[in-house]
């Protein structure tokens, strides 16, 4: 035909729906490397990934079928993902906006979550008797059938009553386990750390493992016997961890505490269950140090509990796993807090082991204080705990003297003059220490507010040092003591002080106790006033552990007014009643 060309054909182009959303809005092809295609990364470009771009069809699109089909993406089957933190919880917040009245029987997914419409928490006569090869749920409700909507409903009102309705309950499979999740996540992880930092473990480590051995129980997402045992540990720790957070606002008929209790319980029997495992299982190569982090989480569990128990056995369970071979990169930073509770559990233990002199170890531990060990990830102590791995060497030190010093004494020998030497050395290191010659690597020097409460913790921490120092190496004057008590008071106020001025109406993180702890026992009846204001603020952060610790100071005191003059004041205490305890 005239004016039309002819033998040429138009080149058939393959539509594919498996590249990055980049790629394939500049219609170019993708290499799908995952997570970030190399097209993109070579061209500088930001890579959007290959997440599934959700469009809802309500019956009144204006957009072409055939357009909304070609935004799809073909699903392939893959081992189910752990979202990130973040987007977890914006899903769950989504889905809560998208249940509206009118929909009534449809049901709503995004992601891996749904949610469909129901009047009640829990359908009367519904079950909640787990499958098997799962943990059951706890608490452990009624096996009648009359009597498990009703049981439902009160624990979840109970929950509902203590904490902010971020995410409707009806999203879990579980609600109550959900919403004391929600309740970790957004209170408990944030109150443990002394400086809000987001590498601090309870929500960069804890949490993610956490989410993995709980996607079954949580969201009904995969399978928890195919979860290492580790994580579900972490996961019934966090929970319990949580419950002992809130029983500080109400607990009618000590229902927190017993299903707190319950909770700890089956994190310790999935402990157990990982170390017995195979060392392929209980270090799968996502994680490798989950073990060693559900241990730790016990330990926090145990903090929050506030008796102080189990602690010392679960160190001793971190010692034999340190032991071990074959640990991934998050091992130093989990060393790094085993390591450093060890030394603050030492500093209080009143039946610590007294060893014989030993110049060449002493030189050797010296050395530490300015060649730190590369095994450890000493930077995150100031973030973790809020101090230096400078003021840590150095306490770990005071105490390994002063078992040098308890066996001479028990011995009724005199001190050797090496020892007498490292004595002052160790001194002279403590007194002229100051917080300029630290580098605090890892605070962020833009936001003016945490770098100074971050200062005024490490500097509680050098204080109390001096404090500890001459309680248990060398006595001083009263008026040097003095000086310094009211310097660690001065501090710890100041933090206090500033967290008001910004106007939080909640506890965001608490400082750690033990500068409070080790001061406050040696305040004179005068310095006693302002020490009593201080405990006050720390027991509404609601850990456990403080109202118990601050009994401890209270017993001090009054040993003190009836004439014991034993130094330090709480070893005393703590060995007629015979109690360990851990002062964070």
């Amino acid at each position: 035909m005239i004016g039309k060309k002819t033998g040429q054909h138009r080149t058939q182009k393959t539509k594919t729906f498996t590249g990055c959303w980049t790629c394939r809005r500049r219609k170019v092809k993708c290499d799908t490397i995952r997570p970030y295609c190399g097209r993109c990364c070579k061209s500088g470009l930001h890579c959007e990934g290959y997440d599934i771009e959700l469009c809802w069809v309500t019956g009144t699109e204006t957009v072409a079928p055939s357009a909304i089909k070609r935004r799809a993406m073909r699903w392939q089957a893959s081992p189910p993902l752990v979202p990130l933190l973040d987007k977890v919880h914006q899903m769950l917040i989504d889905l809560d906006r998208l249940t509206d009245p009118v929909i009534n029987s449809e049901t709503l997914s995004l992601g891996p979550f749904s949610v469909f419409q129901s009047q009640t928490y829990l359908p009367e006569g519904a079950s909640v008797e787990p499958r098997a090869g799962e943990p059951a749920s706890l608490p452990e409700y009624p096996s009648s059938p009359e009597e498990v909507g009703t049981v439902a409903r009160r624990d979840v009102q109970l929950f509902s009553s203590l904490l902010p309705l971020r995410v409707r309950s009806s999203v879990y499979r579980d609600p109550v386990a959900g919403m004391l999740m929600d309740n970790y996540v957004h209170n408990v992880a944030n109150v443990l750390q002394p400086i809000l930092h987001p590498e601090n473990p309870y929500s960069s480590i804890y949490v993610p493992a956490a989410m993995r051995g709980s996607m079954d129980l949580l969201f009904g997402v995969g399978s928890v016997a195919a979860a290492p045992p580790s994580y579900v540990a972490i996961f019934y720790s966090l929970l319990a961890a949580s419950v002992f957070h809130l029983r500080g606002r109400a607990d009618p008929g000590r229902q927190l505490d017993q299903l707190g209790m319950k909770f700890r319980t089956k994190a310790f029997q999935y402990v157990r269950k990982a170390l017995q495992e195979s060392p392929a299982r209980v270090q799968p190569p996502e994680h490798p140090d989950a073990a060693m982090a559900a241990i730790l989480t016990l330990i926090t569990t145990d903090v929050m509990e506030g008796r102080m128990v189990e602690y010392w056995i679960h160190l001793h369970g971190c010692d034999q796993l340190q032991r071990q071979r074959n640990y991934g990169e998050s091992r130093r930073q989990l060393n790094t807090i085993y390591s450093f509770l060890v030394t603050l559990s030492n500093t209080t233990l009143y039946d610590l082991l007294e060893l014989p002199w030993s110049e060449d170890e002493f030189l050797s531990d010296l050395q530490m204080l300015f060649a730190p060990s590369t095994t450890a990830d000493h930077s995150s102590l100031e973030y973790t705990y809020g101090i230096t791995s400078t003021l840590a060497s150095m306490m770990r030190l005071t105490t390994k003297l002063s078992q040098h010093i308890s066996f001479y004494a028990s011995c009724g020998l005199p001190l050797p003059h090496t020892l007498e030497t490292a004595c002052r050395i160790l001194g002279k290191h403590i007194s002229e220490w100051s917080i300029s010659s630290e580098p605090l690597s890892t605070m962020d020097s833009s936001d003016p507010i945490r770098l100074s409460v971050a200062k005024l913790h490490i500097l509680a921490f050098g204080h109390a040092l001096n404090v500890y120092y001459h309680t248990r190496i060398r006595p001083c004057e009263r008026h040097t003591m003095a000086f310094y008590v009211n310097a660690v008071a001065e501090d710890l106020q100041s933090i206090e002080v500033i967290k008001k001025s910004q106007g939080y109406r909640r506890p965001l993180s608490a400082s750690v106790i033990w500068p409070g702890f080790i001061a406050a026992c040696e305040a004179m009846p005068s310095q006693r006033r302002v020490w009593q204001v201080w405990w006050g603020d720390m027991l509404t952060y609601r850990i456990g552990n403080i109202p118990h610790l601050w009994q401890v100071v209270q017993d001090v005191w009054a040993a003190r007014d009836a004439g014991d003059m034993e130094t330090p004041g709480y070893i005393g205490v703590l060995r007629r009643q015979r109690k360990k305890i851990l002062a964070v």
